[in-house]
C-alpha cells in the first residue's frame, strides 16, 4: 500500500470511525470488549501465511485503537462533563500511528 493511500486512510477514516464509534457505542466498557475482539482477530489472523493477512491485523490492531481511544474519550466526558473537547482530543489521537509508520519508513531509507 502506498504511503498516500495510507495517509487517507489514517487522516480521514480514522477519526470519522472513531466519531461514529462516539456516537454508537453507548458504554465505554462496549468499546474495551470490542477492542479486545479486535486484538483477538489480529492475533488469528498473524498465523495465516497469507500476504494479505498481514495488512488486515495491522488493521485490526489500528481499530482496536480507535476503539481503546472512543472509550477513554467517552469516560473523561463523563468525568469531566465536556464532550467536546474529548471529541477532538480522541480524533486526532487515531492519527497518531501513522507518525510511527513514517518513522519507521524514513529510518529504514
Amino acid at each position: 500500500m502506498n504511503l498516500l493511500a495510507l495517509f487517507a486512510i489514517c487522516f480521514i477514516a480514522g477519526p470519522i470511525v472513531f466519531l461514529l464509534s462516539w456516537r454508537h457505542f453507548a458504554a465505554p466498557h462496549t468499546l474495551a470488549l470490542f477492542a479486545l475482539l479486535c486484538v483477538f482477530a489480529s492475533t488469528v489472523l498473524a498465523g495465516i501465511a497469507q500476504p494479505w493477512a498481514a495488512s488486515l491485523s495491522l488493521g485490526m490492531i489500528w481499530l482496536g485503537w480507535i476503539c481503546v481511544l472512543a472509550a477513554g474519550a467517552q469516560t473523561c466526558a463523563q468525568i469531566f462533563g465536556g464532550p467536546r473537547l474529548s471529541r477532538m482530543v480522541g480524533a486526532v489521537g487515531v492519527t497518531l500511528p501513522w507518525f510511527g509508520f513514517a518513522t519507521a519508513q524514513w529510518m529504514v531509507g
